[in-house]
């Protein structure tokens, strides 16, 4: 049987500290000229589909030579779901399906936290977020475990109600003290760190000395 994993289930596997260990050390062996180079990809257009596919090798490793296969909304943001189905090489059988979505979220988050722990200021206590979207969630996981001294997070959020629901659910998981507002700029000046996610509009960083992932 294949493996089925939903945006839920992917988030459930970065919940294991050990896991996100091991993504920071992949991505850093990656930089460092270490690790696999990344395979090309094929794409094919569907006629008379609201979807596109995308076609690549996948690093060998537990499950061995692989093909990843994904099936994207086209055009790209309407509401067709994105998957991602890892088929194995040698006999063309699904090994696995996969929320797209939720893997796009952690592949972006994995190289800013691996930035952030090193490239941030000493024991950063305030994280400035902008952005309360999909990719966001996964953002502040990662760097929530990447500078472990961080004791509160401001959250800028286009939408103040969905940025007030992301809040309450930021506060639950962390314990810590999470605040919305409105203001970028604000936030930028007070935080040690600031990340953006998503479409969020960037503007200069006015000579801030403050760290960005």
């Amino acid at each position: 049987m294949p493996i089925l994993l939903t945006s839920e289930d992917v988030d459930d596997v970065f919940d294991d500290l050990a896991f996100m260990e091991e993504r920071f050390s992949d991505v850093q062996g990656l930089l460092l000229g270490h690790g696999p180079a990344a395979g090309h990809e094929t794409r094919y257009p569907l006629p008379y589909s609201n979807c596109r596919l995308t076609v690549r090798p996948y690093v060998p490793g537990p499950f061995g030579r692989c093909f990843v296969v994904r099936i994207d909304p086209a055009p790209p943001g309407s509401a067709t779901a994105r998957v991602e189905l890892l088929i194995a090489d040698d006999d063309g059988s699904l090994l696995g399906i996969a929320d797209a979505g939720a893997l796009d979220g952690w592949r972006a988050a994995i190289p800013s936290g691996l930035a952030a722990r090193y490239l941030a200021p000493p024991n950063p206590l305030c994280l400035g977020l902008l952005g309360a979207g999909e990719q966001a969630w996964s953002c502040l996981l990662v760097l929530h475990h990447a500078l472990p001294s961080l004791e509160e997070f401001h959250v800028v959020g286009r939408d103040p109600s969905r940025a007030k629901d992301f809040a309450a659910a930021v506060a639950r998981r962390t314990g810590l003290t999470v605040h919305v507002t409105d203001d970028a700029r604000a936030t930028a000046r007070r935080a040690d760190v600031v990340a953006v996610t998503g479409s969020h509009p960037r503007f200069p960083p006015n000579g801030s000395r403050r760290g960005r992932s």
